[in-house]
């Protein structure tokens, strides 16, 4: 093996690892995009709940401020009671939000596993790739150097098959043109 077919291989072997790099690279843009999708579609949601809670607790004061500048003494029992609805009502709307933020993380985290998991199996495919490639490789060394034996002792043949024949030169005579 010359200088100029290892060169081949070598340039054979970064031309793939640049591709399997791009490829990645491409791979991890679309994931940072999903995760993106994903980060805002959680935002907008929180920002709706948030938007629906404020506009439901500022209706609910506007409409307690009526009652108590519209009451009197007779009053003042249906407003203790209206203080305990709204109190479960904004533990209830707490306990909502609590439960959809705690669904939510749990689906971005499964899909962060997913994709952590579909990145490892690539990985490990462009791992066993080089492998094959480099065990492949090492069985050309080999026969390249079995090659080289042959080649010399044809070499060594023709010497001797040379200078026998240049021992007999009445006979015979080796004309190099």
């Amino acid at each position: 093996m010359d200088e100029k077919d290892r060169g081949f291989i070598e340039a054979l072997f970064l031309k793939q690892g640049e591709q399997i790099q791009q490829q990645l690279a491409a791979s991890d843009e679309r994931y940072e995009r999903r995760l993106a999708e994903s980060d805002e579609k959680i935002e907008r949601r929180f920002a709706e709940s948030d938007e629906k809670n404020e506009r439901r607790i500022a209706e609910s004061d506007e409409k307690f401020k009526r009652l108590i500048a519209a009451s009197d003494q007779r009053y003042e029992q249906r407003l203790a009671e209206s203080d305990e609805k709204f109190e479960r009502l904004i533990a209830a709307s707490d306990e909502r939000n609590r439960q959809e933020h705690q669904a939510l993380s749990e689906e971005l985290q499964g899909f962060l596993s997913a994709a952590l998991i579909g990145i490892d199996h690539k990985i490990a495919l462009i791992a066993e790739g080089h492998q094959v490639l480099l065990e492949k490789i090492e069985g050309l060394e080999t026969r390249f150097d079995r090659l080289d034996a042959r080649v010399d002792a044809l070499a060594a043949d023709l010497n001797a098959h040379r200078a026998d024949t240049e021992a007999h030169h009445g006979i015979y005579r080796v004309k190099e043109s």
